[in-house]
């Protein structure tokens, strides 16, 4: 089963990771598109591109970031990350906009964390192998 929480972790940090640079991409995307506006168009137009930008990148870091923190810390096996990785498999769950491929991995997630052995993990009740 420690092998399975260590696939969770990473698939967990790959998949968040591309909500991560995707809020880079948006924030500087809609910046660059902020300033050339100002330049043609004014600065009200590129503060609204730019605020935009902004938010739709903060709403990605908001998902992403998370879930990227849990995976790593599921790979270190640190006792709460047991914990927030069911809230983040159960959040994953109602995803429908990935084609279900968020479903498939919450219901994974749920299937490693729930697991008899990987509780006895989290708990210390087995001791680590380096």
């Amino acid at each position: 089963m420690r092998t399975h929480i260590q696939v969770l972790g990473w698939v967990y940090i790959a998949t968040h990771v591309l909500y991560i640079v995707g809020a880079i991409a948006f924030f500087l995307f809609f910046s660059a598109a902020g300033a050339v506006s100002a330049v043609s168009a004014g600065v009200g137009v590129a503060a609204i591109l730019a605020s935009i930008g902004t938010f739709i990148a903060g709403i990605l870091l908001v998902v992403g970031l998370p879930g990227f923190i849990v995976g790593y810390y599921l790979l270190k096996e640190a006792p709460w990350a047991r914990i927030a990785g069911i809230v983040l498999s159960v959040l994953m769950l109602i995803n429908f906009a990935t084609l279900g491929l968020t479903t498939v991995l919450g219901i994974y997630g749920l299937w490693v964390l729930f697991n008899p052995e990987t509780v006895a993990i989290f708990e210390g009740r087995r001791t680590r192998i380096a």
